[in-house]
């Protein structure tokens, strides 16, 4: 085999005899390896590691290709056999031998990308001390080393870096920077990271000063993570910041925050609740909070628009301490605001007094959005009349009102109602008992506490809401939008006799307010098959665009694959399923579901406890005959332990999704039992995000 590109051109030759002109189809070689090396750069960049090593056994001229390749991005999925168990010995070996093996190959020259993702061990620092030497030699642009391991929780331990990462010929190069689980040291004389853009730190052990020393020196960094930094003092940085626009500080043990950057849009803060100093961010527009402290109504109130004066966008989640309205009034505003999101734990003592939430929009008078997420595990559900109001205070900007969690409990319905009287424009009113975060209802609970909610909501809202308002109730308990239905045991194979009863009373619903039947969810705890579900479910919510089914499930092979049965409105469609260990070479058939003609949107949980974890290359894998999904953009599957039959049904999905867009695989279980530890929700590990070959963005998460 030679290394040539073949093209097809046409050799003019005389013929005797004839007026016509004959030609000679002939093929001159165009030799690859005599393309410019910048040429030959650009074309292998856009090829994976694995498969520009697999060149060189092609010929002995295509040999010296892996010695410019210029992306070097190494870790345990792409560098090791699916026969090496993670953190065997094993798997740590093959690992250092592939690595070494793609160095040992590359001339050092040229290289944009050095990242390399694997959990520190022991074994591997005499190794990494060589593989840093070779990045910082190579002049790489852009190091990642995330050493991380899957269970950090009681490691003290450290990777050291090497000074020659943190000399000045190797760190005036560099613009992007990611270290995990790493050691800081800096050398006496470390010159900075002049032209640095990007710097994600996570566990990283470093003093405070150096800390500041390091981020001192980096004047053009744009963007920032700190996670789980523990200096035990201030993090801050007195020196300017010019150009920082994202700053993420997450989980650290620190006393205070302070940086001068003047051109900061975004702020994360997560963790405690640390003091900050961003006075000097004055075009700030994005900041989003994950407190685990207990946080009061009055501080936040007090501080925040003194702190985040120009903040247009507020997110923050915490588990909130409600007072009563003595804050109406406060000369504190949030002038520029115009969307919150507010994610409460409240208690049950505390549920009565959520009307002086109305305080936040007080202080937020060019407010259009607001999103109110409860827990409401612990909400008292009772009807008291008459029901406290407040002085009239006209939001004249607010248009979108969304809350979750609502129980119609009373210190719910006294805010609902203050909103929907004081806001004359309007436009969108949703109210969902469900819970998007926390602890939810059990369904002992749901039933009684749903059709409460809904009766009680719409006695108090007629006359009330505006006629031009979009009501969307998203109830349980026979409703018309939103169908959750739990625990039905043997009556689930009569669930059509159920729907027929939901649809004859959602036109007599709809006369009383502006609602669309588009969800539908089930809880089912029978075992549920293919076959039933693809016959049925189609037939009796055949307008569903948004369908989520959690059961047990019985998968057999894709005979109904050519099922006249479609969801013909289908975009979004969400399984949970609990498959057996015999069942799991069954998976494939869940293409079935991908038949639905507009879905756009495909979730799959599965619960993974039971899988056996085959070796895909001991046996081929089974297809199914194309057929192109159109309009599927995102593939979204946890639980994904890579057994045959999950791999099946991966292949089969990317191979016919003509324009895919999101492809996310994580090992986790995001439901029932997993192979995860529960832990510290504080103690979760941020997914990092990969580009794939065909442009889609492909998310693996660590367990």
């Amino acid at each position: 085999m030679d290394d040539d590109f073949r093209c097809r051109t046409r050799t003019k030759r005389p013929c005797h005899g004839h007026s016509k002109s004959m030609f000679k189809k002939s093929r001159p070689k165009l030799q690859f390896l005599s393309v410019p090396a910048d040429i030959q750069r650009l074309i292998l960049s856009k090829l994976p590691l694995k498969e520009v090593t697999r060149t060189s056994v092609l010929s002995t001229k295509w040999r010296s290709v892996c010695t410019f390749y210029p992306k070097l991005r190494f870790d345990g999925i792409t560098m090791c056999s699916s026969r090496s168990l993670p953190g065997s010995e094993q798997y740590i070996k093959e690992f250092i031998r592939n690595v070494d093996a793609v160095l040992q190959q590359h001339n050092g020259e040229f290289v944009e990308d050095f990242q390399l993702k694997f959990e520190f061990n022991s074994e591997l620092i005499t190794h990494l001390d060589k593989w840093v030497r070779f990045a910082a030699a190579s002049q790489a642009k852009n190091i990642a080393f995330d050493l991380v391991p899957a269970k950090f929780r009681g490691r003290y331990d450290r990777y050291l870096l090497p000074h020659e990462l943190l000399a000045s010929q190797s760190t005036h190069r560099l613009q992007s920077v990611q270290l995990g689980f790493v050691s800081i040291k800096l050398p006496s004389k470390f010159s900075g990271f002049p032209n640095l853009r990007k710097l994600d730190l996570h566990f990283i052990d470093i003093t405070a000063n150096e800390l500041e020393d390091m981020l001192s020196s980096c004047s053009n960094l744009e963007w920032l993570s700190v996670v789980r930094c523990h200096v035990h003092d201030e993090l801050k940085v007195d020196l300017p910041l010019p150009r920082l626009l994202y700053l993420c500080v997450a989980y650290c043990r620190i006393t205070r925050i302070k940086f001068n950057a003047m051109k900061l849009k975004t702020f994360v803060c997560a963790g405690s609740l640390y003091p900050f100093d961003l006075s000097q961010s004055l075009e700030l527009k994005d900041a989003h909070f994950c407190i685990f402290d207990s946080l009061t109504l009055d501080y936040a109130l007090v501080t925040l628009p003194t702190v985040l004066p120009s903040v247009e966008n507020l997110t923050l989640q915490a588990t909130a301490t409600l007072k009563t309205t003595a804050l109406l009034e406060s000369s504190c505003k949030l002038s520029c605001l115009k969307y919150l999101q507010l994610e409460l734990f409240v208690s049950y003592e505390d549920a009565d007094n959520i009307i002086s939430l109305s305080s936040c929009l007080r202080a937020a008078p060019l407010i259009e959005k607001f999103e109110l997420h409860f827990s409401v595990t612990s909400f008292a559900h009772y009807d008291r009349e008459p029901l406290r109001s407040l002085p009239r205070c006209p939001h004249n900007y607010l248009k979108n009102l969304c809350i979750t969690g609502f129980t119609a409990c009373t210190g719910q319905l006294e805010f609902l109602l203050y909103a929907v009287e004081n806001a004359p424009l309007l436009e969108v009113l949703t109210l969902d008992p469900a819970c998007k975060f926390g602890l939810g209802l059990t369904f002992d609970g749901q039933a009684s506490v749903f059709s409460w909610a809904r009766e009680v909501s719409r006695r108090h809202l007629t006359g009330r809401i505006l006629p031009t308002t979009k009501l969307y109730l998203l109830y349980s308990a026979l409703p018309p939008l939103h169908i959750q239905i739990g625990s039905l045991s043997g009556a689930f194979h009569d669930v059509h006799i159920i729907i027929s009863r939901i649809c004859a009373l959602r036109d007599l619903q709809r006369a009383q307010a502006n609602l669309n039947f588009c969800y539908a969810h089930f809880y089912v705890y029978d075992s549920l098959t293919l076959d039933y579900a693809l016959v049925t479910l189609p037939t009796v919510l055949p307008s569903a665009e948004n369908f989520s089914v959690q059961a047990s499930a019985q998968l057999k092979t894709p005979a109904r694959l050519e099922n006249a049965c479609k969801f013909s409105q289908l975009k979004y469609l969400q399984l949970e399923l609990f498959v057996t260990y015999e069942d799991a070479s069954n998976i494939l058939s869940l293409a079935s579901y991908l038949r639905a003609a507009l879905i756009e949107k495909f979730e799959m949980h599965f619960s993974v406890c039971s899988f056996a974890l085959s070796d895909s290359d001991l046996e081929p894998l089974k297809s199914l005959p194309l057929w192109p999904y159109n309009y599927l953009k995102t593939l979204y599957i946890t639980g994904f332990t890579a057994c045959t039959g999950q791999l099946e049904f991966l292949l089969h999905a990317v191979e016919n999704a003509p324009i895919p867009e999101d492809l996310t695989l994580d090992p986790a279980c995001s439901f029932d039992r997993g192979m995860m530890e529960s832990g510290d929700p504080s103690e979760g590990i941020f997914a990092r995000g990969c580009t794939d070959a065909s442009g889609a963005e492909l998310a693996l998460t660590p367990q």
